[in-house]
């Protein structure tokens, strides 16, 4: 069992932006369990779910994006403008696709055209559907390949995630024995998929050659999952909280001039002003 604990300043964005909002609702200095409060009414992926369609409509289709993780880099913010994400699956995708590897190999493009000619695409078993279907028949997490080993070809649950290690971990003093050991899981895979589902071997043999080819950059799907709700709370905030988020973003960056520049810039692009300093006005937060 593998534990990845991240130190996000999104969280304490999040946080804090929710302090701005209780604040105007006549709360002054908001405990932190008011603010978990409204962050568990309104936000909280363990009772909200994450299907406001303005929220993807406003953000991740129209490419307000002002501090929204995972979106910060330009390139992010086109790959998602031109894939036009509708689920925190789909935007997991992206987020898992947006790697120096995918990207060397023109995964992203390939996914947006799929996604767009979604009709066109023919899948060779249902099984394949299944467990391929909402990434548009593209191996994008390794629990999809250890999922298909189950599901296709009679893997147990501990075969397929020692399956994700062989194809996953690569190092020059164990590329003799994991080549031994590739093979070998290639050999139960084509054989299981035949035996269980009568599977033609040149299929799964495709489909193999599919997964070894995508074990080159494969991404844990908890991992990407985890990444697009974060960026889902951004998201929420911007859009129905958008100058007390932008307020928020600026705060965070006050320290850090480059970041401060980048936000102060991104702000006004999206058609706000601000006002110069003024000695009998100005306080020591950013404002709207």
């Amino acid at each position: 069992l593998k534990f990845d604990f991240l130190g996000l300043t999104l969280l304490k964005d999040v946080e804090n932006c929710i302090r701005r909002i209780l604040k105007k609702k006549n709360n002054e200095s908001p405990s932190f369990l008011e603010i978990k409060d409204f962050f568990d009414e309104k936000l909280n992926c363990r009772y909200v779910q994450q299907d406001d369609e303005e929220v993807w409509k406003h953000v991740y289709h129209k490419g307000r994006f002002v501090g929204v993780f995972q979106f910060t880099a330009q390139g992010a913010r086109q790959f998602c403008l031109e894939a036009q994400p509708t689920t925190i699956t789909e935007l997991a995708a992206l987020t898992a696709i947006y790697r120096p590897g995918p990207l060397k190999a023109n995964v992203h493009r390939k996914y947006v055209k799929a996604k767009r000619n979604a009709h066109e695409i023919k899948y060779d078993h249902p099984v394949i559907e299944d467990v391929l279907g909402p990434t548009f028949n593209f191996v994008v997490f390794q629990e999809q390949f250890m999922t298909l080993a189950v599901e296709l070809a009679g893997f147990t649950p501990g075969e397929s995630d020692k399956l994700r290690k062989t194809l996953v971990k690569k190092s020059l003093d164990t590329m003799g024995s994991k080549g031994s050991e590739r093979e070998k899981a290639r050999n139960k895979f084509v054989q299981g998929a035949k035996e269980l589902h009568d599977i033609p071997e040149h299929i799964t043999q495709a489909l193999w050659e599919t997964i070894e080819a995508f074990s080159v950059y494969g991404f844990n799907k908890s991992h990407a999952v985890s990444y697009a709700v974060d960026s889902y709370y951004a998201a929420w905030l911007h859009t129905h909280y958008e100058t007390d988020w932008m307020a928020t973003i600026l705060q965070s960056e006050n320290n850090n001039p480059k970041g401060l520049v980048k936000a102060i810039s991104e702000v006004k692009s999206h058609g706000y002003k601000f006002a110069a300093a003024d000695i009998n006005y100005s306080g020591d937060e950013w404002i709207y």
